[in-house]
């Protein structure tokens, strides 16, 4: 006679799945919103009409994350000035025009060095190569016929 394969007792994966969902609606905070986040990070009226400010949410439940953004000269905008905050984690925050176009400047200039820093070694090399041609062996090399740059 074959044997009865024993059902392991327990909750089974419905359950487990429900108790989890509902430890979830404890941890996180807030509701869970049926709106798309596009519309929940939207700006208020009045921060959209500000054209002197740049705006962005910044994670405020992270201390670390908050402090970096005020080091870079965001502050949280107060609720009665237009500011928004979502549950304990996020919050509105500003910065003026002229420090956020800096910013993107500088991040650009380093993302164009990242982007030429191969060829800056390339041709540190080859210079290199030259010098050691022209030094030890008496050969006038131009370094055009070396490295090219297309």
């Amino acid at each position: 006679m074959p044997e009865d394969k024993k059902v392991p007792e327990g909750p089974t994966v419905k359950e487990q799945l429900a108790a989890l969902n509902k430890q979830e609606a404890k941890t996180i905070p807030g509701a869970p919103l049926a709106m798309p986040k596009e519309m929940l990070l939207e700006l208020t009226p009045e921060a959209a009409a500000d054209k002197e400010n740049h705006y962005r949410f910044i994670n405020v439940k992270s201390a670390d994350n908050a402090l970096r953004r005020q080091s870079q000269g965001y502050e949280i905008v107060p609720e009665g000035e237009g500011g928004k905050r979502l549950g304990a984690e996020m919050a509105l925050a500003r910065t003026p025009v002229a420090n956020y176009e800096a910013r993107k400047k500088s991040f650009e200039k380093l993302g164009k060095q990242r982007l030429e820093a191969h060829k800056t070694e390339v041709q540190a090399v080859v210079q290199s190569v030259v010098r050691e041609l022209r030094d030890k062996h008496g050969i006038s090399v131009d370094e055009r016929r070396i490295f090219v740059d297309e």
